[in-house]
Order: C-alpha cells, then sequence, then structure tokens
C-alpha cells in the first residue's frame, strides 16, 4: 500500500522519510524499519533510504544486514561519508 501512495503520490516520500525519522527519535525502531523499508520498495534508488535502514539494523545488531545495504550503497556512492563511518564501525 506505502508503494501505491508513494508512486500516486511523489511528495508523499519526504512526509514518509520524516515520520520514520520521528519513530527514529522516539526509539520505537521498528516502525521505522517498516516505513524505510517501504521507501526502499517504493524507490529502491534512494541511498538516503538505505542507509537510514542500515543504521537501524547496526542498532539491532544485525551485522550481516548492516554489510549487505553498506555494499549496496557503497557500489553506486563509494565516498558516501556516513557509509564508510558506518562501515569501520562494523
Amino acid at each position: 500500500m506505502l508503494e501505491s501512495i508513494i508512486h500516486e503520490y511523489p511528495l508523499k516520500y519526504d512526509l514518509i522519510f520524516k515520520t520514520a525519522g520521528i519513530y527514529l527519535a522516539v526509539e520505537n525502531f521498528e516502525k521505522a524499519l517498516e516505513l524505510f523499508l517501504g521507501l526502499e520498495r517504493a524507490l529502491p534508488g534512494r541511498m538516503d533510504v538505505k542507509l537510514e535502514i542500515a543504521k537501524i539494523y547496526y542498532h539491532f545488531d544485525k551485522i550481516y544486514q548492516v554489510d549487505a545495504y553498506l555494499n549496496r550503497i557503497l557500489q553506486k556512492a563509494p565516498d558516501n561519508k556516513e557509509a564508510l563511518a558506518l562501515r569501520k564501525a562494523i
């Protein structure tokens, strides 16, 4: 459903991204992850979404998933400073 909303109303992307950020701020990581994964399915090329997903997986200590997302990010943007810093942390 989230994917169809984003495709029908592309400006909703910002609203959903910010909402996911609010969930992160109040430490509701599961809900934030759910929203970010929905955004990723709708817009698979967004590296900012992939980075947020990697950060959440890092919080949950799911290193395999963190590494997979960082690989995707760094493949497209090898100089991404946040992704490189997170790579060092794992």
